[in-house]
């Protein structure tokens, strides 16, 4: 095998190659480091690929040349429109980030046995734990897309940020409780100048609903400061965020919920995280924060 060029970015399309170079590194002493990302990259990722490129030595993404690929047999439906993606781009930004190696396997190479008939289902209360949440067939895509990269590479580390808490905490359960050899790294949200986190949806925002979507990262801040304050109801809290947010867009959902199990508590204890989504004509923003009583 020929030895990997840090910061390369070396294109590798099968999982053969991955497992060797991924199981070379551990073999020499080395971590590996595993980004899950769908790709369009922008500085919320980049943030998170350089934290990996300083903690480990030999770092990986997975990108797409034009549009994302789902599980075959899981999401039988096209992704609807945003999903399409510029290869070359994310590769270049892949790259000035620091990246090793990037992973650009073709459908059959994946999922040479088709449709897949194995998949990672988490129970309800994990994959649409509260109404308006994230599609848990995606929920279960991903999971089930995730544990197969975790076969490729594991053990190693798996980094994702905590802007996407909810597939986080499903992929906190499905390594417990499948005992996978992966450690996953939390990364915070990255956040611009004024509150609204990085997202690629940014992108897809009017200049009015751009101006409003701060809104969200506010009303947040101000139910965190509400409990920190002592309010211990949490109709109380979901009820200031949906208020605040309702005047300016429509609410897909305002929660404030254990931080590791994502159920609700008829009182506030522990840490808790609060979340909330919102559509901004027609482009659905969701961003959260935590809290400890």
């Amino acid at each position: 095998m020929t030895a990997i060029e840090r910061g390369s970015g070396r294109i590798v399309r099968t999982v053969a190659e991955l497992r060797e170079i991924a199981d070379a590194t551990r073999a020499a002493g080395g971590t590996v480091g595993f980004f899950g990302t769908n790709g369009n990259l922008h500085e919320g990722h980049l943030t998170i690929v350089r934290r990996m490129v300083r903690e480990c030595d030999l770092t990986i993404i997975p990108l797409h040349e034009n549009r994302v690929m789902p599980v075959p047999g899981l999401l039988e439906f096209d992704l609807p429109a945003g999903y399409e993606r510029n290869g070359a781009a994310d590769r270049a930004k892949a790259v000035e980030a620091g990246v090793d190696v990037i992973f650009m396997p073709e459908r059959t190479e994946m999922y040479p046995s088709l449709p897949v008939r194995v998949k990672v289902t988490p129970d309800d209360d994990l994959a649409a734990p509260w109404e308006n949440a994230e599609d848990p067939a995606y929920v279960q895509m991903a999971a089930t897309a995730v544990t197969k990269y975790w076969n490729i590479f594991s053990p190693g580390r798996y980094y994702l940020g905590e802007k996407d808490w909810v597939p986080l905490t499903v992929l906190r359960k499905v390594r417990d409780d499948l005992s996978a050899r992966v450690e996953i790294v939390a990364c915070p949200v990255v956040r611009l100048e004024d509150g609204l986190c990085a997202s690629s949806r940014n992108r897809k925002l009017s200049p009015e609903d751009r101006a409003a979507a701060p809104v969200l990262y506010a009303a947040i801040e101000e139910a965190v400061e509400m409990v920190r304050a002592g309010e211990r109801r949490p109709e109380v809290v979901r009820q200031h965020l949906r208020t605040r947010i309702e005047a300016v867009t429509k609410v897909d959902y305002a929660e404030i919920v254990d931080a590791y199990t994502l159920r609700r508590g008829e009182t506030l204890e522990g840490d808790l995280r609060i979340l909330a989504g919102a559509d901004f004509s027609g482009v659905h923003l969701f961003d959260n924060a935590g809290v400890t009583v």
